[in-house]
């Protein structure tokens, strides 16, 4: 444990389900990232209706505080996240998760198929997809990678996905840089294109388009040509539709 994050002030958390039943016990230096966490990875964040938050000084007082916890209250999940013993209950939680993931499946596949999202356009994110379609993130995690791993229907680009035309696989050269070369290509084609087109047609963020885009530029993968009446730097994929 590294030393500074072992005496920061940490939080001590608690799940309640809406029985107020003690699900699970946990302790963070980062509730955001911890939950968002849990959110993606646990099927009973599906059960979880309270949260409940206490910071402590630092880290060894929160674990001694949580193992009192663990041991006082016995939370219905064990701090691996697993289920105490209580089989039929985690079937119906797993066989709950399971309705859930097909729904998400049914929803993105259904999505990608009507070209709401269009091959070679990044998509929203998990969070994004879950927010959008109003579905569990764990749900959507595991829809996801179902997709990804369907013959090649989604392709990852880092941390983002987009729909893929099965007859040009990128290579894994090609999602480098977030793989904005291999997905200008195919959008712009052998076009000039602005940074802010290239933000509106692959999804991501200004600044993330630009890191990616200087990077580019610098291995002559992408070639500034002109300027745009609007004052717009232009540029163009070298190659056209390498990758």
């Amino acid at each position: 444990m590294n030393t500074e994050l072992e005496y920061a002030r940490t939080a001590l958390y608690r799940f309640y389900d809406d029985a107020d039943r003690l699900l699970y016990v946990g302790i963070t230096h980062d509730i955001e990232q911890r939950w968002a966490s849990h959110a993606r990875n646990q099927p009973w964040w599906l059960d979880v209706a309270r949260k409940t938050v206490d910071w402590h000084p630092n880290r060894p007082v929160a674990e001694r505080l949580e193992d009192e916890a663990l041991r006082r209250d016995r939370p219905l999940y064990d701090r691996s996240g697993r289920l105490r013993g209580e089989v039929e209950q985690g079937e119906l939680v797993n066989a709950r998760l399971a309705l859930e993931t097909e729904r998400a499946l049914t929803v993105i596949a259904g999505a990608i198929g009507d070209g709401t999202f269009p091959a070679w356009q990044l998509m929203p994110t998990i969070g994004g997809l879950s927010e959008r379609f109003q579905l569990p993130l764990v749900a959507v995690t595991k829809a996801v990678d179902a997709l990804e791993r369907q013959g090649g229907r989604i392709v990852r680009f880092g941390d983002r996905f987009s729909p893929a035309d099965p007859s040009e696989a990128p290579s894994e050269a090609a999602r480098e840089h977030g793989g904005v070369y291999f997905l200008a290509g195919r959008i712009f084609r052998d076009k000039p294109f602005s940074l802010p087109q290239l933000v509106a047609a692959t999804g991501y963020s200004s600044s993330t388009a630009q890191h990616h885009q200087r990077k580019l530029a610098k291995s002559k993968q992408v070639e500034h040509v002109s300027m745009s009446p609007d004052g717009e730097r232009l540029f163009r994929v070298a190659g056209g539709r390498r990758g």
